[in-house]
C-alpha cells in the first residue's frame, strides 16, 4: 500500500477484502472497501465484493441491492 504507484489501488483493497471475508470477517472485509474506494470509484466486482460480504454478515436484502449496483456498473 505504501509503495510508489500512479495508477488506482483499488485492487489492492479488492484483495485485501477478499482474504478478510475468506477468513470469515466479512465487516472487516467490507471496511476495506468502503473506507478506502469512494463510491463513484468502484468497479462492478467491489460492488460485487460487497454484495458477498452483506451475505456473508447475514444481510440478504442489502447483499440484493450491492449485487444490482454490480450489474449497473457493469
Amino acid at each position: 500500500l505504501e509503495s510508489r504507484h500512479t495508477g488506482p489501488r483499488d485492487f489492492v483493497f479488492g484483495l485485501l477484502a477478499e482474504i478478510a471475508l475468506a477468513d470469515g470477517r466479512p465487516g472487516d472485509a467490507a471496511q476495506w472497501i468502503e473506507l478506502n474506494v469512494l463510491p463513484h470509484h468502484r468497479k462492478p466486482y467491489l460492488w460485487r465484493l460487497l454484495g458477498d460480504c452483506a451475505a456473508a454478515a447475514g444481510d440478504p436484502r442489502r447483499a440484493l441491492k450491492l449485487y444490482k449496483s454490480a450489474l449497473l456498473k457493469d
